[in-house]
This record gives structure tokens, sequence and C-alpha cells, in this order.
């Protein structure tokens, strides 16, 4: 059987906990352009890779997550419309 392993993500609150950071400073760097290298919304709810997060103050370097909305791109139709 395929064993898949999935990342701890953990809330703001729980990020904060473990990190001993204030919940306003891991909520301001998850909506960052630095945190999308880690973090996923949900709706209106941020989850955060623990694993990422932790290399992210080590500095260590890490590919960025792919984003979703880059891929779709709108596509130009011929003779429609005009």
């Amino acid at each position: 059987m395929n064993e898949n392993t999935f990342p701890e993500m953990l809330t703001i609150a729980k990020t904060a906990e473990r990190s001993g950071l204030s919940e306003y400073a891991v909520r301001k760097l998850a909506r960052s352009r630095q945190g999308r290298s880690f973090t996923v919304k949900l709706g209106t709810k941020y989850l955060i890779n623990w694993g990422r997060f932790s290399a992210f103050f080590n500095c260590e370097a890490q590919e960025p997550m792919p984003d979703p909305c880059r891929r779709i791109r709108p596509v130009q139709i011929e003779g429609v419309g005009r």
C-alpha cells in the first residue's frame, strides 16, 4: 500500500504557542509575501506548515509552494463576439 506523508499543519494560535511569537506576528507573517512559502489559506483560516515555518526561521533555503491561481491564464478566442 502506498503510504503518503502529510506535513504538520498548525493554526496561527498553535504556531504562536509553539514558536514563542505573538499571534499578531505569526498572522502578519502568514499574510506577507514571505509567508507564501509556508502558509495555506483555506477560506478565512490560515494553516501553517510547521516544518517550512521552522526552516524559514533557521534560514534554510526552500522552494516556494506553487500558487494554484498562477496556473490559470485567460484564453483568447478568435471570432467570438466581435
